[in-house]
């Protein structure tokens, strides 16, 4: 096979991934995602948390009720699994995925007003 032909087929199990990833937590709304995202943040890939570590992230974000209503969720749709006594993510590449999507808080910076900052009749040359 080519460089090319693997690029593609590589690309391809990769969206493959996201889109089975994707419809796994499908009914989860962004927020919730975030804090199944933030309760294995710092767990190695395939590593795993108890159901009260678990719990006690994303009441971080959510009321007990909501936070166990998630959890229950979660472990109905797939997203988590059991291995000996302990959640894990189901799949390790998954977890990744939700990290690193989900679980970054992202930081939208003020679009700068470029207008403000010109200086008119300034020749910069070159640059």
């Amino acid at each position: 096979m080519t460089a090319g032909g693997l690029e593609v087929a590589l690309e391809a199990g990769r969206a493959g991934r996201a889109a089975y990833y994707d419809e796994r937590i499908d009914e989860f709304p962004e927020e919730e995602r975030q804090a199944l995202a933030r309760a294995f943040i710092d767990v190695p890939v395939g590593g795993s948390r108890t159901r009260h570590e678990i719990l006690a992230s994303i009441t971080q974000a959510f009321e007990r009720a909501k936070a166990e209503d998630l959890f229950d969720r979660a472990w109905d749709q797939g997203v988590l699994d059991m291995r000996q006594g302990r959640y894990i993510i189901t799949v390790p590449s998954m977890q990744d995925w939700l990290i690193s999507n989900y679980g970054r808080e992202q930081i939208q910076l003020p679009k700068p007003d470029l207008a403000r900052h010109r200086s008119p009749g300034v020749d910069f040359g070159d640059r």
